[in-house]
């Protein structure tokens, strides 16, 4: 539909951070020893609506890594969506990518961090290792989908039999 109209699709995957996350997260920095601190933290875990969040992320590069987190899902949902498209040969509800797409967190070897380790080394407080470094192959999941979106349109455009599609 884009294309047709000669249109660009751009869509940021970045979060805007809240306001209360900058104001608990400098009170958290400055004022360590504060007794509000729990008060704050969950002010602060609060203010991302998501449930069960219990932590403060102090910096961009925290926000960044939980964004990521949520963010590899719809990219799998997407990915997912074509492979089952083609499988089925249904294409009336298929997904698809924007043109570019905005993302912030990106690591070594075309992945996305969404682990608990910001890129620089530190760990947030109370977590477990096993997460530390845990990333998603983010550039690989746009070149699968474009591999499924053009080679197997033009299989179906040309009319080559399935069977060499299996």
């Amino acid at each position: 539909e884009n294309l047709n109209s000669s249109k660009f699709l751009l869509v940021s995957l970045a979060t805007g951070v809240p306001s209360q996350q900058m104001i608990s997260s400098f009170d958290l920095r400055f004022s360590p020893n504060h007794p509000l601190n729990d008060n704050i933290t969950a002010l602060c875990s609060n203010s991302f609506n998501i449930p069960n969040m219990e932590y403060c992320p102090l910096t961009l590069l925290d926000i960044a890594n939980l964004e990521n987190y949520y963010k590899q899902i719809s990219l799998e949902e997407t990915i997912n969506s074509i492979i089952t498209a083609v499988n089925n040969n249904d294409y009336t509800t298929t997904w698809g990518f924007p043109n570019a797409i905005y993302i912030n967190g990106i690591d070594n070897y075309g992945t996305i961090r969404t682990g608990t380790q910001v890129l620089w080394g530190k760990e947030r407080e109370n977590t477990s290792s096993i997460y530390s470094t845990m990333k998603y192959s983010y550039v690989d999941t746009l070149i699968l989908y474009n591999l499924y979106v053009g080679c197997y349109s033009y299989l179906r455009v040309s009319n080559i039999d399935d069977k060499l599609l299996n």
